[in-house]
């Protein structure tokens, strides 16, 4: 009888062994096992669903250039989460992360395709490599300029070291950089687009995919934000020579 059950415990613990490991070899993201061409890279990108929606607009409730007539403000169309941000209220606070991880998102896929295009940067044409390149770094940034605007504190001279967002520039879920300063938030947005700027064709032959005038034109007011007035005026130069310019 002991035996036997000597038998069985050793048959479970093969058993849990066996699946343990199945599962720690489990990949990250299901996107990681189709990165294996400039192609997979593109369409990653191209995803509408997960690039072009879904961004935070807590600001643009809270924001004064629009207003609520009493009868709407009332209405049950009106959630009591953004009739509190609309009206400013100290407790105004989403009871769900959506917006947050739905940014979080898009910058997570943005490193898996940069990650991946150093991996088959010899694969294809450098224009191409390039400007797959220039996209994720201005997707990332375009996505972590909104939760700079609703989730830390606006920069100036005074707020530059309070506490940040967190910068991943890394796919691996386990990395965990800490929320850094807002100084580093806003020099990591802006690093991005500039790097953005270089490696971007001019124009775009889909209109929802990024180019180079469009990266100098978001950089922009984040160069306005901190102060660097004269890189902003290059910028906007820049930008407008871009966009008279062919790919």
């Amino acid at each position: 009888m002991k035996n036997y059950i000597k038998y069985i415990l050793l048959i479970v613990c093969v058993l849990t062994a066996t699946a343990c490991q199945k599962y720690v070899d489990i990949k990250k993201s299901g996107s990681q096992s189709f990165i294996e061409t400039t192609k997979d890279c593109q369409l990653i990108l191209d995803n509408y669903d997960l690039f072009n929606i879904n961004y935070p607009i807590d600001g643009e409730i809270a924001a004064d250039d629009y207003y609520l007539d009493d009868n709407r403000y009332n209405s049950d169309a009106i959630t009591l989460e953004d009739k509190a941000l609309y009206t400013w209220q100290p407790n105004a606070i989403r009871a769900a992360s959506t917006q947050w991880v739905a940014s979080y998102n898009k910058i997570y896929h943005c490193n898996l395709v940069l990650e991946a295009l150093e991996k088959i940067k010899d694969t294809d044409q450098p224009a191409v490599i390039n400007n797959l390149q220039g996209s994720a770094l201005f997707l990332r940034a375009y996505a972590l300029w909104p939760l700079a605007q609703v989730y830390i504190k606006p920069y100036g001279a005074a707020t530059m070291q309070e506490p940040g967002l967190p910068i991943h520039k890394r796919s691996d879920i386990n990395d965990v950089p800490g929320r850094g300063t807002v100084k580093e938030t806003y020099d990591a947005i802006v690093d991005d687009l500039t790097r953005a700027a270089g490696l971007l064709n001019n124009t775009s032959s889909i209109s929802s995919r990024p180019n180079k005038a469009a990266a100098l034109a978001h950089a922009r007011p984040r160069l306005f934000v901190d102060g660097r007035l004269s890189q902003c005026l290059i910028r906007c130069r820049c930008s407008a020579e871009a966009q008279k310019r062919p790919a």
